[in-house]
């Protein structure tokens, strides 16, 4: 019976854990949801500014988005690995989490001097970190989905993600 109970009393914690997962993983999804809305946003004010700004109109015309991308989901997810995830899927996540922070860094430098530099770093690199996001966006949902419907095999202990080559080496000569 002791044996029993103590089973219970584990599957109850896994239970629990993979619950406590999945509202991390929708708030992800909500967060990614949210970052794709203030890209377009952003991609649409940069662009009626550069319009704006090809007909000399005036500069109070002109509109400075107060959109920040929001990266704490990402940020748990890349610091914690509640979910051990492929590692393709880790370096997207980690992509897509650096241009978050890149970007938030430009829309706090936008409505300096250099306004026009910046929207134009907009207009040309948004669209494609946009599709990096969606790919986030699918990958992680279908491992949630996989994860709810009891396929899905975490791929074991994540792997540690370095930035250059040499940084393995650092691991390695210790």
């Amino acid at each position: 019976m002791k044996r029993l109970v103590e089973y219970l009393f584990v599957f109850d914690i896994l239970a629990f854990e993979k619950s406590a997962n999945w509202k991390k993983i929708d708030a992800l999804l909500s967060e990614l949801s949210e970052n794709l809305d203030h890209m377009d946003i952003v991609l649409e004010e940069a662009t009626n500014n550069q319009k704006l700004r090809k007909k000399k109109l005036k500069e109070e015309e002109i509109k400075f988005s107060v959109v920040r991308f929001d990266t704490t989901c990402l940020d748990l997810l890349n610091s914690t690995h509640y979910l051990s995830l492929p590692e393709n899927v880790i370096r997207l996540s980690l992509k897509v989490r650096e241009f978050l922070k890149i970007g938030n860094t430009r829309l706090d430098c936008w409505s300096t001097a250099s306004a026009d530099d910046i929207e134009k770093l907009f207009v040309e690199f948004l669209p494609s970190f946009k599709s990096d996001i969606i790919s986030l966006t699918k990958d992680i949902s279908t491992i949630r989905m996989a994860d709810i419907n009891d396929n899905y095999m975490e791929p074991g202990v994540p792997p540690p993600i370095f930035k250059r080559p040499e940084h393995q080496e650092y691991i390695k000569s210790s």
